[in-house]
């Protein structure tokens, strides 16, 4: 799979990660939410955009290491998968079929099915990490809550 961060500078894909180079010309060129959106649009799950922010701000035209190998999203996790949202939380259910059908469940892909859903804030990232590593299938694990002002 060619890298979606080609479509803005060149990119090199190393065994330590992503490296990309901004120039002064990219950086004028180049705008932070498209780069965003075409991650997401390529189902990518492991993006800093934090990252590469800093790096197209300062376009040293050099090669910097903007995050880890890209990780794409597995859309048949999607079928084990189900995602309960109310006005105050959101809670997530991973079958166990997944596993016995061979599907990789992560902690980046359950935090990329939160987003699909528009679901970007009160993300508890411990217990997602908890549910994946301690395999918690076939109950809803509470991941998101409403922070009140």
């Amino acid at each position: 799979m060619e890298n979606p961060l080609n479509k803005f500078f060149p990119v090199e894909n190393r065994p330590e990660g992503v490296f990309i180079k901004v120039s002064p010309e990219h950086r004028s060129k180049v705008q932070i939410a498209e780069i965003r959106n075409c991650l997401f649009q390529e189902f990518v799950t492991n993006f800093d955009i934090n990252k590469i922010k800093e790096i197209v701000d300062a376009a040293k035209d050099v090669f910097e290491k903007a995050g880890p190998l890209f990780e794409i999203y597995n859309q048949e996790l999607d079928r084990y998968v189900d995602i309960n949202v109310s006005p105050m939380q959101a809670g997530v259910t991973v079958s166990s079929v997944a596993i016995s059908n061979d599907i990789k469940v992560t902690d980046t892909a359950l935090v990329f099915c939160l987003r699909r859903k528009g679901i970007v804030h009160g993300i508890n990232f411990d217990r997602i990490r908890d549910l994946v590593k301690n395999g918690q299938y076939d109950h809803e694990v509470v991941i998101a809550k409403v922070r009140l002002p």
